[in-house]
């Protein structure tokens, strides 16, 4: 996947959703942000979309997935698909997983653009 297709549905306060008319959600949030931050740190590489702005996006999303961490919201699972075409699901632990995944990965991958950056 393409970091543009991850980062273009990145909605004004930061957060991602599967739909339009939904609010953002911690685990779709979550799971774009630890794409854009693997990406980052060189697990893939798509000229498509510059560096600068893939560490702005990636800023953007950690900085909303660590406020609803320090607000307790991190705690609401939210629907994420469908199961049987018609039945939404969700799992009570997947924005607490995803939201420690994508923040891992950030870290991660500011140590790796913070070591490719210092003098040598």
């Amino acid at each position: 996947m393409s970091r543009r297709a991850v980062i273009s549905p990145l909605r004004k306060e930061s957060g991602w959703s599967g739909f339009r008319e939904r609010p953002s959600s911690v685990e779709e949030t979550a799971l774009a942000v630890e794409a854009l931050a693997g990406s980052l740190a060189g697990q893939q590489f798509d000229p498509s979309v510059s560096i600068p702005q893939v560490k702005g996006t990636v800023e953007f999303g950690a900085k909303w997935l660590i406020h609803r961490v320090t607000s307790g919201q991190w705690l609401n699972a939210s629907p994420i698909g469908f199961y049987f075409a018609n039945l939404w699901y969700y799992e009570r632990r997947y924005p607490m997983i995803f939201t420690v995944g994508a923040l891992s990965h950030t870290a991660a991958a500011c140590d790796l653009i913070r070591q490719r950056t210092m003098p040598k």
